[in-house]
């Protein structure tokens, strides 16, 4: 009598927590934020021969600057700098400046625009995670 008592009340909550279970896990996956990598754009950087003025070198990719001298162009991301892929979408297009007023030197970006977004995201994320390196004076 006894065990079957324990089958008919046990079951029964066996099978509710089978199902409220994945519903709860469900809801807190749906309540975490959800963080999306950017793409890989270094072969976007290197298709496009970015890397023949630019340098990232965070990932030793594009062209070393010589031993104590600069590149006539910036290493990327600049430093302190957060990109907007936006923003660079345009500026690399020739249809934008920079906040100085400055254009991007030689020719418009001609890759494919699929490129030029991976690319851009590529560099906007980089710019983040290597602004968040850069150490203020108080942090010194």
């Amino acid at each position: 009598m006894n065990r079957s008592l324990a089958l008919r009340i046990g079951l029964p909550i066996l099978a509710l927590a089978l199902i409220v279970s994945p519903l709860v896990l469900s809801q807190q996956a749906q309540q975490q934020p959800q963080q999306t990598a950017a793409p890989d754009g270094s072969k976007a950087f290197t298709d496009a021969k970015c890397g023949s003025c630019h340098y990232v070198e965070s990932l030793e990719l594009g062209k070393k600057p010589a031993e104590g001298k600069d590149n006539a162009a910036p290493n990327l991301p600049a430093e302190g700098q957060i990109y907007d892929p936006a923003q660079l979408e345009k500026y690399l297009k020739k249809e934008d400046t920079l906040s100085n007023g400055k254009k991007h030197p030689g020719t418009a970006y001609k890759g494919s625009e699929g490129q030029l977004d991976t690319l851009t995201l590529w560099l906007a994320h980089l710019s983040v995670h290597d602004s968040a390196k850069v150490q203020t004076p108080e942090g010194k």
